[in-house]
């Protein structure tokens, strides 16, 4: 009865509804036909609108290599700062570039070659060029500190030696002083190691137990009681008692932790240099942190000439030109220059304030424009460490390599002469983290002078 009720009611029934598969495909077409009718309606509005979506949206999200035909029309992304240790220097080169003048003439030994002048090299060490004019300093974030491993931070005085605030790490790739050992300069300067101290070796301060056992791997052989300065050492240290005839390499086996122990706790003017065996043909760059070590710091290492350096200073290039006319700052719109920086190229123009040197000689350098560094500035730096000191460095040349820049500082319209200076930078740089160099900025330290007439060595052109 129900059953026959079933079909009689399924025969009362649309068309649609008799068949499961009618009505979902009845469904579907409903909501695609009206789907459709709402896309022409969009469509209409977007036509009318179109023309100005295009700059709507490219004024929220900038798209590069668009072909759209904009013109005039330059959209800079916003790009947000990317999060960077906080470095800033407390010099600025404007502060040295008002630095007072000094008297016009050689600061370092010269020697004659092809018909001009040249340092030599021989006689000149980084303990006898002359004093910077103008001190300045930089001070290291905590982050910095925290990346390199070290506080890179520094301060120069005016007066002092390059040796005194230039370091190891800031000529690793260039000198590679790091090569040295102690008996290397001694045998380069007639240097007595044995009238030294412990505390005469500025990269002892700097030691851990661990450190000093990794630069010199033959003190593990050695018993406590033999090596004087680790016997003080752990004397001061440890409140149990240690057995003195254990070798330091069973001593660390057995006590791990005591690797840590540093050697800045201990008076080491007490220790001769020669209590440490094997400490003066360890090469500089086996100790920790050798990086961040003045060069004033090594014993001797002031008074090894640049010739003799690991890989020794040298002459880049050969062209030579004459000082035909000294300018003063009056000078504008000079463009026909060879000056400029290693980021910026050496033919940055001046447009105002452009004291410089007019060269003649062979035509490839007649009539060329050196300008002073002394007034203008340009990009230099690398790396993180580039941003230091806004990136800007005195404009100049490195006739002589990477080491310094040389800069024409002051010029006598007058007198007909003109003066240069050097500027150095520093680099930090170790096996975890490289960042860089900064901008030459450290300066100026006074270098050769020259009248017109005078040739002037202008190294690669």
């Amino acid at each position: 009865m129900s059953s026959k009720h079933q079909i009689k009611s399924n025969k009362k029934k649309p068309w649609w509804q008799k068949d499961n598969h009618r009505r979902k495909a009845f469904i579907l077409l409903y909501w695609f036909v009206t789907g459709l009718g709402l896309c022409f309606v969009l469509s209409g509005i977007l036509i009318a609108s179109g023309l100005r979506m295009p700059t709507a949206v490219a004024t929220l999200t900038p798209v590069q290599n668009s072909k759209l035909p904009v013109k005039e029309t330059k959209i800079e992304p916003k790009v947000e700062a990317q999060v960077k240790p906080h470095v800033k220097p407390n010099v600025k080169p404007k502060v040295a570039l008002n630095a007072a003048s000094y008297p016009l003439q050689d600061y370092v030994p010269t020697t004659a070659w092809e018909g001009t002048k040249l340092p030599n090299w021989n006689q000149v060490t980084f303990g006898t060029f002359p004093g910077i004019s103008q001190g300045g300093s930089f001070q290291a974030s905590s982050d910095v500190i925290q990346a390199v491993g070290y506080d890179p931070s520094r301060t120069w005085l005016a007066g002092q030696t390059p040796d005194q605030y230039m370091k190891l790490g800031d000529f690793q790739q260039i000198f590679e002083l790091q090569n040295f050992s102690l008996n290397n300069i001694m045998s380069l300067t007639g240097l007595d190691l044995g009238n030294l101290s412990l505390a005469d070796f500025g990269l002892m301060s700097s030691q851990t137990l661990g450190s000093l056992v990794d630069a010199i791997p033959d003190l593990e052989r050695y018993t406590i009681e033999q090596l004087q300065p680790v016997f003080g050492l752990l004397s001061i240290n440890l409140a149990s008692s240690f057995d003195p005839t254990e070798t330091l390499g069973d001593f660390l086996a057995f006590s791990p932790h005591l690797r840590d122990l540093s050697f800045d706790t201990l008076d080491l003017s007490v220790y001769g240099l020669d209590s440490l065996p094997g400490i003066d043909v360890a090469p500089l760059a086996a100790f920790k942190d050798w990086q961040n070590t003045n060069i004033a710091q090594v014993p001797g290492l002031s008074q090894v000439q640049f010739s003799q350096f690991p890989n020794p200073i040298q002459a880049q290039g050969s062209a030579i030109g004459i000082l035909d006319i000294a300018f003063g700052i009056a000078e504008s719109q000079r463009n026909n220059t060879i000056s400029g920086s290693d980021q910026e190229g050496f033919k940055v123009p001046c447009e105002s304030e452009c004291a410089h040197i007019e060269l003649a000689g062979q035509p490839s350098i007649k009539g060329k424009q050196w300008i002073s560094g002394k007034y203008q500035e340009v990009e230099g730096g690398s790396g993180f460490l580039g941003q230091i000191n806004d990136g800007m460095e005195p404009t100049g040349r490195h006739p002589f390599g990477d080491a310094f820049k040389v800069v024409v500082w002051d010029t006598s319209e007058t007198e007909g002469s003109a003066g240069t200076a050097l500027f150095f930078r520093y680099c930090v740089r170790n096996m975890f983290v490289d960042l860089g160099c900064t901008p030459y900025f450290i300066g100026p330290v006074p270098f050769l002078s020259y009248q017109e007439q005078d040739p002037i060595f202008l190294g690669l052109l």
